[in-house]
């Protein structure tokens, strides 16, 4: 029960990564969050919008979901699309 808690705390605080809450915070409580974070709409959305590159990554690692994987992948991020559609063509 205190682990749904604590996890839906974090998704609250995912919801407003790019807002003033979250923006100056440490790229590794970010890569923290990803590691906590189940719901792939908000992977995604960390994998295409987060300043770090590094985070994104370990965004894009924790995807499963072949139709995000490919959303990320037509994306114009560079390395983060790239290693999208690899992981894609690995499932």
């Amino acid at each position: 029960m205190l682990l749904l808690a604590f996890l839906s705390f974090l998704k609250e605080k995912l919801i407003n990564v790019f807002g003033s809450e979250l923006k100056n915070t440490d790229e590794r409580v970010r890569k923290a969050y990803v590691m906590k974070l189940d719901d792939e709409e908000l992977l995604k959305k960390v994998a295409l919008n987060d300043s770090s590159e590094d985070v994104a990554l370990w965004a894009v690692e924790r995807i499963k979901s072949r139709p995000v994987l490919d959303e990320i992948s037509r994306s114009d991020r560079g390395i983060v699309s790239r290693v999208a559609r690899r992981k894609m063509d690995n499932l």
